[in-house]
C-alpha cells in the first residue's frame, strides 16, 4: 500500500510540474513509453521503474521544451539588440545633426552680433561729424559779408589785372580779363564760367543767345542770355583787345584751366584790388551786384529766375538793394496818393449807385 501510495504521489508530481511547465497534456510517445499501471501491478520494482523511467523522460521533454524557449529568448535578446543598436545610431545621428544646427545657429548669430557692432561704431561716427560739424559752424568766424562791385570798381580791376600780373604771358591775362567781364555782366559761377568757350563769345557779339548750364548739383538746367546791345558794347569796349588775343592764338575754352586753380587766382585779384578800396571782393562780389541790379530794376523774383536760384530766399542773401531814405518817403506819398485816389473813386461810384436806383 505504502508503495502504491508512493508512485501515484510522484505521479501527481509530474502532473503538476507538467501544468506548471504550460502544458496540458503528455506527448503521445510519453503516453506510449510510460503507462501508468500502478494500480494493476503490485511490484513494488516495476513500479519504482516506471517511475524512473517517467522521470528520465519528463526531464528529456522539459529539456529540450527549455532549449526551444532559450532559442526563442536568445532570438528575442538579438533582435532586442539590433533595433537598441540602430535606435542608438539614429540618436547619434540625429545629435551630430542637432550639434551642427546649433553650431551654424551660433555663427550666424555671433555675424549678426559682428554686424551691429560695425553698424553702431559707424552710426556713433556719423553722430560724433555731425556733431562735429554743427561745433565748428558755431565756433567758426562769420565771413564779412561781400560787397556789390560797381562798374568804376570793375574798370579799375581790369586795369589791376595787368599791374598784377606784370611781366606774365599775354594771353593769361587776357583769359582773366575776359573772364572778370562776363562774371559781372551775366553774374554766373566760376565753375558755370569754365564752361563758356570762344566760339559762343564770338556769336554772342553777332546777336546769339549765351547758353549755360547752371547749378551746384549734378541735375543743371541751362538759363539762355539773350545778346543785348549794352552788354555786346561794354564786352567789346573792354575786352576787345583780349578777345583778338585770344582768336590769334585758337583758343577754344576761354579758360583752360582748373576750377580750383580759376578760383583762387580770380579770388586773389579781387582781394587784393578790394584792400586798396577798403572794401571786401571776392568772385561772388560780380553775383551779388548783379542780383542787386536786377532786383532793383525787375524785382527779386525776376533776380531769382536770371541766377537760376531754387528759393527766393537764396536770392535774398546776395541782395544789397537798400532803400535809402528819400526812396523810403518817396514810395510813402505814393502809396498815401493811391489810398486817396481810391477812396474819391469809391465814393463817386457810390453816389451813381444811389442815383440809379
Amino acid at each position: 500500500m505504502t508503495n502504491k501510495g508512493f508512485g501515484d504521489k510522484n505521479l501527481r508530481k509530474f502532473k503538476n510540474l507538467r501544468k506548471r511547465d504550460g502544458s496540458e497534456n503528455l506527448d503521445m510517445e510519453v503516453r506510449k513509453e510510460v503507462p501508468i499501471r500502478a494500480q494493476e501491478s503490485t511490484d513494488t520494482s516495476e513500479n519504482s521503474y516506471e517511475i524512473i523511467r517517467a522521470i528520465a523522460l519528463s526531464h528529456k521533454y522539459l529539456t529540450e521544451h527549455s532549449s526551444q524557449q532559450n532559442k526563442e529568448v536568445v532570438d528575442i535578446l538579438n533582435a532586442s539588440q539590433q533595433e537598441i543598436k540602430f535606435l542608438n545610431e539614429q540618436l547619434v545621428k540625429r545629435d551630430e545633426q542637432h550639434n551642427a544646427e546649433v553650431k551654424e545657429l551660433k555663427t550666424k548669430i555671433q555675424e549678426l552680433v559682428e554686424d551691429m557692432e560695425v553698424r553702431r561704431k559707424r552710426t556713433q561716427r556719423i553722430e560724433e561729424e555731425q556733431i562735429s560739424r554743427s561745433q565748428k559752424k558755431k565756433n567758426r568766424k562769420r565771413r564779412p559779408l561781400k560787397d556789390p562791385i560797381s562798374q568804376e570798381d570793375l574798370l579799375n580791376l581790369l586795369s589791376y589785372v595787368k599791374t598784377f600780373h606784370a611781366g606774365k604771358d599775354p594771353l593769361i591775362i587776357a583769359r582773366y580779363r575776359v573772364a572778370i567781364i562776363i562774371l559781372y555782366l551775366f553774374g554766373i559761377r566760376v565753375n558755370e564760367l569754365r564752361q563758356i568757350t570762344l566760339y559762343q563769345i564770338q556769336q554772342y557779339l553777332k546777336g546769339s543767345n549765351l547758353s549755360v548750364a547752371i547749378g551746384k548739383s549734378r541735375i543743371r538746367s541751362k538759363i539762355h542770355y539773350p545778346s543785348s546791345k549794352e552788354s555786346r558794347d561794354f564786352l567789346t569796349r573792354h575786352g576787345k583787345d583780349d578777345l583778338a588775343l585770344l582768336e590769334a592764338n585758337n583758343t577754344e575754352l576761354l579758360l583752360p584751366i582748373s576750377r580750383e586753380h580759376l578760383t583762387r587766382e580770380l579770388n586773389t585779384l579781387f582781394r587784393t584790388y578790394g584792400q586798396t578800396v577798403h572794401k571786401t571782393y571776392l568772385t561772388h562780389s560780380c553775383r551779388v551786384s548783379f542780383i542787386t541790379r536786377i532786383c532793383k530794376t525787375s524785382g527779386i523774383e525776376a533776380a531769382r529766375a536770371m541766377v537760376g536760384h531754387s528759393s527766393i530766399s537764396t536770392t535774398q542773401i546776395y541782395n544789397r538793394n537798400y532803400l535809402n531814405p528819400r526812396e523810403q518817403k518817396r514810395l510813402l506819398n505814393a502809396s498815401l496818393q493811391c489810398s486817396d485816389v481810391d477812396t474819391a473813386e469809391n465814393t463817386e461810384l457810390d453816389n451813381l449807385l444811389q442815383e440809379d436806383m
